[in-house]
């Protein structure tokens, strides 16, 4: 059986759907996808109900990237002058599990963390917010 390690993962960040900026540092990326579930149950006709019924509503997805701080990644530094300043930083994401296979979508960055303890290296993670539709290239 085939896997991929931790070891291919990486995070574009653009703020145009190119995705041609260079990777942002990061050690750890998630995303959590769900849809809906739409209650269309109907009253019975002369039949007692024993079960509800449920369509698929809308889609939404989120997530999180968490990485070591660059001074020099000027993606990071817009996203915390953004974040400082009150306004919400849309970028174009390319979530990579190895080289082929990845998650492209644009994205609102909702949440943003620095970090740093006594002699340790300073990290960020984000919260990302899917704007739109998630897709999954598996080439």
């Amino acid at each position: 059986m085939a896997v991929i390690m931790g070891k291919q993962g990486y995070v574009w960040t653009d703020v145009a759907a190119s995705a041609t900026s260079a990777a942002i540092s990061i050690n750890a990326w998630s995303i959590d996808a769900a849809a809906d579930a739409i209650d269309v149950t109907v009253f019975g006709t002369g039949t007692a109900i024993t079960a509800k019924s449920f369509d698929y509503g809308l889609k939404s997805a989120t997530g999180t990237i968490s990485g070591d701080y660059d001074p020099d990644c000027s993606h990071i530094d817009n996203i915390i002058n953004m974040m400082a300043d009150g306004t919400l930083y849309n970028i174009w994401l390319q979530l990579h599990a190895a080289a082929s296979h990845y998650f492209t979508c644009g994205a609102l960055v909702t949440g943003f963390t620095l970090s740093q303890a006594v002699a340790d290296k300073t990290t960020f993670s984000m919260n990302v917010t899917v704007d739109g539709g998630l897709t999954w290239t598996n080439a």
